[in-house]
């Protein structure tokens, strides 16, 4: 069993295979390797729920409930066990940079080592309000709005593309516990069904007229979170490969929701972050 703590020593080592050489010169370049935890925990999940609920007139309520959620020993995939060596930043402030010193890797008889492994968590809390009407007259609606939180190790699974930008892993076996890649804080919800005029027509009126409804869906939401990063060459830094972890950071006192989101050309503040 290669354990988390033990992965960058052993799966690491020069001496893992003893036919490197010979593989690199059969099939023209270094090999990869892809693996699964030996030992698989057994996921687990925890759900609570309140609800209320109050008639305030004829056929409407209002109700109100809290739900959570907290989900152990889950997949974290696309976890990079040989990437480019590195060391802290040495810059003043609080930073996460992680700054490489060479272009090899950890191993370089080997390309990509990307292992999944369970030992990940999340957790969920949400407040939801609602007011419904029940149809009668020939209408009906119902309304609910969910202000909730998503926090989790990674969202990702199997690949380092599920979710894009909207995800964060951290370098090597490191966790970066934070918003989830499908955090929405906000929803709200409508939905009506009404009755058109016409149903009690007689004659042709009637049949062409008679039995016809509208029925509509109006959704309001936040957006998922997305994680900027740097796409460009970095200061003192050469060729990246394999590498996960913050590679931006924002600067001291940053605003931390520094979006425009009315400035298509511009949508986030690029000057509230930094590079090494």
């Amino acid at each position: 069993e290669i354990r988390p703590r033990d992965w960058s020593s052993d799966v690491c080592s020069s001496d893992l295979f003893t036919q490197q050489n010979l593989l690199r010169a059969n099939i023209g370049s270094k090999p990869q390797l892809d693996g699964f935890q030996w030992a698989i925990s057994q996921p687990a999940v925890y759900k609570w729920s309140l609800d209320i609920e109050r008639e305030i007139v004829g056929n409407l309520t209002v109700s109100a409930g809290y739900s959570a959620a907290r989900s152990t020993h889950l997949i974290r995939g696309a976890v990079m066990l040989n990437t480019n060596p590195f060391i802290p930043a040495g810059v003043a402030g609080p930073t996460n940079f992680i700054r490489l010193d060479t272009a090899a890797l950890l191993n370089d008889n080997f390309g990509r080592m990307r292992w999944r492994i369970t030992d990940a968590t999340s957790d969920y809390h949400g407040l939801r309000v609602g007011l419904d009407k029940r149809f009668s007259k020939g209408f009906q609606f119902n309304s609910n709005f969910t202000w909730a939180k998503t926090t989790d190790d990674t969202s990702t699974w199997t690949g380092s593309t599920d979710f894009n930008e909207a995800d964060r892993r951290g370098h090597l076996n490191e966790k970066e516990h934070g918003l989830s890649a499908f955090h929405v804080p906000r929803q709200w919800t409508n939905t009506f069904i009404v009755d058109l005029p016409g149903k009690n027509m007689g004659g042709m009126a009637g049949y062409l007229l008679g039995g016809w409804g509208l029925n509509g869906t109006i959704r309001l939401n936040d957006g998922f979170p997305i994680n900027p990063n740097a796409t460009v060459a970095r200061s003192n830094v050469t060729t990246q490969r394999f590498q996960e972890g913050s590679s931006l950071d924002l600067i001291s006192g940053g605003n931390q929701n520094a979006v425009r989101a009315q400035n298509p050309d511009s949508y986030f503040d690029v000057n509230q972050y930094a590079y090494p």
